[in-house]
């Protein structure tokens, strides 16, 4: 096997309590010949310090510094400088098994394809691990790849890991999109960028490894609103017109990227976007008036219990979420899902994108013994630009 030089991207910011394992698992990959570019974004902790210990230590890592921009500006930074013919990115506070970068590389020159992709697993906050279900395995045509990244049947469900780590591509397939990337895009630059550079390989291998290791915080769990996603939606979306116009994209990955908006605009943007609405967006069926109880205190809960604590047209009665005694209560209580047995609300509402994840909840919920038709998740009939009537696309 050829021995092709692989630069290993880690964006940084603030990650000192994990930064170490995390170079340590790249540097001790049996596949040694590498480079480790390592950008710090405006960190306040140590992480630059602890950076500036691991290339003393290491020749094979490079160090660099920027003011706050976001880990897509850092990743660029590191991108820039990379001489590797083959690149992957890592979060810094996230891990990979020694043998990730040996194992893809094979994989690549093996099935003669420009990408290898791979899934992950999680720490929970309980310290179990979540493990990814249902994901594509095999070798595809780029472009047919980029038509079952998302399934536009199922909201929302992604059929591949889409980000830019755990997988292993050549560089000039990254590099030629950053270069003309919108910076201004704060969320799900990962997908964009991955759904073209699937497009723009010849072949692509999936792989349902699970080497890489990712870990969920409170704060990523329990997102803080952030004023100007709403605005950088209307910059991702048409950012992607412009790209997917150059490359010829079919209906199929259109229709990927509105589901994509969509859900975004879910957990970042939903009062912007969907908070004057009459009905309760994106759910069927629950009727004015109603009393309603909200399942999740991620992203996309915290959007709806701000719309729902002020709305006219419903009265908010209560909010659950299975790691409620690790959440911040300053918004509104958080108990126990055990609180919905009892419960005389009229629908409790799942407030989460992820199919899998709504499909585990509702039927821990109807184990409970509540009744199914009080349950309601996000309809996919109401996935649609006409919904959204506040998204400006031009």
């Amino acid at each position: 096997m050829s021995s092709p030089l692989v630069s290993v991207i880690v964006p940084v910011h603030n990650t000192e309590k994990y930064l170490r394992e995390c170079l340590d698992s790249i540097l001790e990959q049996t596949y040694k010949n590498i480079e480790v570019l390592v950008t710090d974004d405006g960190s306040k902790d140590d992480s630059y310090k602890i950076m500036e210990h691991y290339a003393r230590k290491d020749f094979r890592v490079h160090i660099f510094r920027q003011e706050n921009q976001g880990p897509n500006a850092a990743r660029m930074n590191g991108l820039k400088h990379a001489k590797g013919e083959y690149v992957t990115f890592v979060d810094a506070d996230d891990f990979i098994d020694e043998n990730l970068i040996s194992d893809q590389l094979k994989v690549i020159i093996k099935h003669k394809v420009d990408m290898a992709m791979s899934t992950v697993k999680t720490i929970e906050l309980d310290g179990n691990y979540s493990h990814p279900k249902d994901f594509l395995e095999g070798r595809f045509k780029g472009r047919e790849l980029a038509e079952q990244m998302i399934d536009i049947e199922h909201f929302f469900k992604m059929n591949v890991r889409i980000s830019f780590c755990s997988h292993l591509m050549k560089k000039n397939l990254i590099l030629n999109i950053m270069d003309t990337f919108d910076q201004r895009i704060k969320l799900s630059e990962d997908v964009a960028c991955m759904i073209l550079a699937c497009m723009d390989s010849d072949y692509v291998y999936c792989s349902n490894t699970e080497q890489y290791v990712a870990r969920m915080h409170v704060d990523s769990l329990m997102h803080e609103h952030k004023t100007g996603y709403f605005d950088a939606m209307k910059y991702l979306y048409k950012y992607m017109q412009i790209e997917l116009e150059k490359r010829d994209a079919s209906e199929k990955i259109k229709r990927e990227l509105e589901i994509l908006i969509i859900r975004n605009l879910l957990i970042e943007g939903y009062e912007e976007a969907f908070g004057d609405s009459e009905d309760l967006y994106p759910f069927k069926d629950i009727n004015k008036n109603s009393k309603v109880a909200v399942y999740g205190a991620g992203a996309f809960g915290l959007e709806l219990i701000r719309v729902l604590k002020n709305s006219l047209y419903f009265k908010l009665t209560r909010w659950v979420d299975r790691s409620w005694e690790k959440l911040d209560q300053t918004e509104f209580p958080i108990e126990s899902p055990q609180k919905l047995v009892d419960d005389d609300s009229d629908f409790i509402i799942i407030a989460n994108t992820k199919y899998n994840q709504i499909r585990e909840i509702k039927n821990n919920l109807i184990k409970m013994g509540i009744s199914e038709a009080k349950i309601k998740s996000i309809d996919v009939s109401k996935i649609n630009y006409r919904f959204c009537p506040r998204l400006i696309d031009n």
